[in-house]
């Protein structure tokens, strides 16, 4: 982990290294062995995690069922402090072997790279072509935007405090905004509902739309259920009263392992 180079940049994104093993992120107790930040700030805390690495070198199946459930913790407390994500990627270096943990709003997905070097107490090594292939694979992924690596949009190089939402509502779109932009939400506070590690969550925002005061809410909700907006809109039609204005909504993912991902502006 140590020999990993200590900044990766890339046209659109750029992140620095930094060894937690010994000691937590500021704002949390979390102790990751390695953490990719985005360098858009100069202290580094949980809003400003790109990619989380954790390594184990005990063979003992215990020991690795046990790390399972700490990279689920980290990949939680990601979760909680990132609006944004659209999944949180994980590294673990189990001995040789190299997996990368996708931890989306459904259960983890499972994706082996390789050997990431030569284990000289296994007899039937691999050749030396795989480890290559292994480490291509890694920094690829490395060299990935946070837009296509992580977020439904860039945050590499500002902190997000303002959106703007286009496209149609069966296929919405979402792009980092100025408070220029016309239509943009420009968020004030953020309210996060329990989060667990998966299953679905929701995050309302205070915010203000078109110059008053409005309600954002990111909602991750299975595909099998109805979306939100399409809920206000049968009670609207129904004559229910108390349903509040509905100033723009649409769906930004319709399908990531299960899960959609849809938008709500409302009145506040």
């Amino acid at each position: 982990m140590e020999r990993l180079p200590h900044e990766f940049a890339e046209e659109r994104a750029v992140y620095s290294y930094r060894n937690h093993e010994s000691s937590p992120i500021s704002d949390v107790e979390i102790k990751p062995d390695g953490v990719l930040f985005y360098t858009r700030t100069p202290k580094k805390t949980m809003d400003s995690v790109h990619i989380i690495f954790e390594a184990k070198a005990s063979p003992n199946a215990d020991s690795v069922s046990e790390v399972l459930g700490q990279i689920g913790v980290y990949a939680e407390t990601v979760w909680k402090a990132q609006f944004t994500r659209k999944f949180v990627p994980v590294f673990l270096l189990h001995r040789p072997n190299l997996t990368l943990y996708i931890f989306s709003r459904s259960y983890p997905a499972v994706i082996p790279l390789g050997f990431i070097f030569h284990n000289p107490a296994i007899k039937d090594n691999v050749d030396v072509d795989e480890h290559v292939r292994t480490l291509q694979n890694l920094c690829f992924l490395l060299m990935q935007p946070s837009d296509k690596f992580g977020h439904i949009v860039d945050v590499s190089k500002d902190k997000v405090s303002c959106l703007s939402f286009g496209g149609t509502r069966k296929n919405a779109t979402v792009t980092v905004a100025t408070s220029g932009t016309p239509r943009a939400v420009e968020i004030d506070r953020i309210i996060c509902q329990q989060v667990d590690v998966y299953r679905r969550v929701g995050y309302i925002c205070d915010t203000k739309f078109e110059g008053k005061k409005a309600v954002l809410k990111l909602s991750w909700t299975p595909v099998s259920r109805i979306p939100e907006g399409a809920v206000y809109d049968v009670l609207r039609l129904n004559g229910v009263e108390g349903i509040p204005e509905i100033y723009s909504s649409g769906i930004i993912c319709a399908d990531f392992l299960g899960n959609r991902l849809e938008y709500i502006i409302m009145e506040h």
